[in-house]
């Protein structure tokens, strides 16, 4: 769990696709990359030079990626065939485009949202920021962002209104796709007349993200922007869809808000006096914005608001730093507050070398990961307590979450299942979360491209393979279609009053509870 700051956020797309930050930490919009200055010249490399390369990812994968072992056993991956499956593509006519897209399928096979390739616009707003493995203090990124000039991908422009709802694929709004209506609470069935299931298993080194559901079956909303660029679609009504991937969906009612990360605007507190309710809302885990959160929990609090429950609201909370999370809970608890840490690497000399902390730096092979031996990174026992102007509350915590939350918005979950003050409410992730260290960044020698690894796993509580998740949800609100219908197309702002009062299931839910101290 990384306790300084740092910006460790979700990440979808890969290098070609523009795997960026889609806000600014302070919730504004993206700046586009500034490439100017970078110089013009195609990137052309050898064939033994892209092999290096690959090798060279491909070591860091084996020594460092923790997600591979757990998802070997989950997925029955065979990583050094899949791997040496990639490696045989490269070939005498294979240029740095070409190279980049076999390197994200390499990545995307850890199934980790922190493993990929990173955009200039990322690093070059946060790549200080990160922890490095063989990146320079003064490294410009100047090899991705030609690589971005050279190499030119939009992504897919096909999206449609997709929710996984007890086992199936429904779209949730009213859309027209190339001429045909698809109505709202439609099932998508199959794709190209296969089980969407095992179409996935067979893409595993495309589709992102891969999720399993708490009945094990595996599943991605996006499954159908990482097959071929004409596809079919079955339908629950019997017909089937012909769609391409540059087609346009046209919503019935107009789309106003994502359902996806960053759905969150920006931060706010709310008082809802006649609930007697204290309404946080945290769009990311960013620490400039605790001072503002902070004092206008003071201003309510000098004003005589009376609270009886708090509802943090993490929605779309993409990551960030810990000790954002961390500062506000300081500011609202009275007790001190503890758990306790069990993170471990794979025993190598190079995750040795970069984490010399070794509290128990015996290896222990692993039985559930196919005895791979790991070492102890940290097993400390973390504690924080109410600052010095906090406001000393008894009573309830309600953590409202949703499954776009990641990283340290994972993290804050995952206490707040824990803890006795604090609820759960809301939908899993259905990813492996659970407490993480920052993400590890590595530059390739030839090529220069920048990716990223997640080096620890969190066995704190893990008896079971499906233990590794750390997904716990204690109230479970699965939203339904209309629910998701109208959030997606509500006129106003879906995280101000009047919307989280009346319309809102998971708020609606904590007014509702009695203010007991639990």
């Amino acid at each position: 769990m990384a306790w300084r700051r740092i910006v460790s956020i979700v990440c979808i797309g890969g290098m070609l696709q523009g795997c960026a930050s889609t806000r600014r930490l302070d919730g504004g919009d993206a700046q586009q990359p500034d490439t100017t200055s970078s110089a013009s010249t195609a990137v052309v490399l050898s064939p033994t030079q892209l092999r290096a390369d690959f090798d060279q990812a491909i070591g860091y994968i084996t020594a460092v990626a923790v997600h591979a072992d757990l998802n070997a056993r989950r997925f029955g991956i065979d990583y050094p065939r899949e791997f040496a499956a990639l490696r045989a593509q490269i070939t005498d006519s294979t240029d740095v485009c070409t190279f980049a897209r076999l390197l994200d399928k390499a990545l995307n096979l850890v199934l980790d949202l922190h493993a990929g390739t990173m955009s200039y616009e990322y690093l070059r707003a946060y790549g200080t920021l990160q922890s490095r493995f063989n990146i320079s203090e003064d490294e410009d990124y100047a090899s991705v962002a030609a690589l971005e000039r050279q190499c030119p991908v939009a992504p897919p422009a096909l999206m449609l209104p997709v929710e996984f709802i007890d086992g199936h694929y429904v779209v949730y709004a009213d859309v027209a796709v190339r001429g045909t209506v698809v109505p709202r609470g439609t099932w998508i069935t199959s794709y190209n007349g296969e089980e969407i299931a095992s179409f996935i298993r067979r893409h595993l080194t495309q589709v992102r993200p891969v999720q399993v559901d708490q009945g094990g079956t595996v599943y991605s909303l996006r499954f159908y922007r990482a097959g071929e660029p004409a596809f079919r679609l079955g339908l629950s009504d019997g017909r089937e869809l012909a769609l391409r991937l540059d087609d346009s969906v046209t919503w019935q009612v107009p789309r106003t808000h994502d359902i996806t990360y960053f759905s969150q605007p920006r931060p706010r507190v709310l008082h809802f006096a006649e609930q007697r309710t204290l309404y946080i809302g945290i769009p990311m885990m960013d620490e400039d914005v605790v001072e503002g959160i902070t004092a206008s929990i003071d201003s309510l609090v000098r004003a005589g608001a009376t609270i009886e429950r708090i509802a943090i609201d993490i929605r779309g909370n993409g990551g960030g730093s810990d000790l954002t999370w961390r500062r506000v809970v300081s500011h609202l608890v009275d007790r001190d507050l503890a758990f306790a840490l069990d993170l471990r690497m794979k025993d190598n000399p190079l995750t040795r070398g970069r984490y010399p902390r070794q509290p128990r730096p015996e290896a222990t092979p692993i039985a559930l990961l196919g005895g791979v031996p790991y070492w102890v990174h940290n097993d400390d026992v973390v504690t924080f307590g109410p600052d010095s102007t906090s406001l000393r509350f008894q009573g309830p915590i309600y953590v409202l979450r949703d499954r776009y939350i990641y990283s340290s918005a994972g993290n804050f979950a995952d206490f707040a299942s824990q803890d006795p003050q604090f609820t759960t409410v809301g939908a899993p992730t259905d990813l492996v979360g659970g407490a993480q260290i920052e993400p590890l960044f590595f530059r390739l020698d030839h090529s220069g491209i920048v990716f990223r690894l997640e080096p620890a796993l969190d066995f704190s509580g893990v008896r079971t393979l499906d233990d590794f998740a750390h997904n716990t949800v204690e109230v479970t609100i699965t939203p339904s279609v209309e629910d998701l219908f109208l959030r997606s197309t509500f006129a106003g702002d879906i995280y101000d009053r009047d919307f989280l009062l009346e319309h809102d299931p998971l708020f609606r839910y904590v007014v509702a509870r009695p203010p007991q101290v639990r």
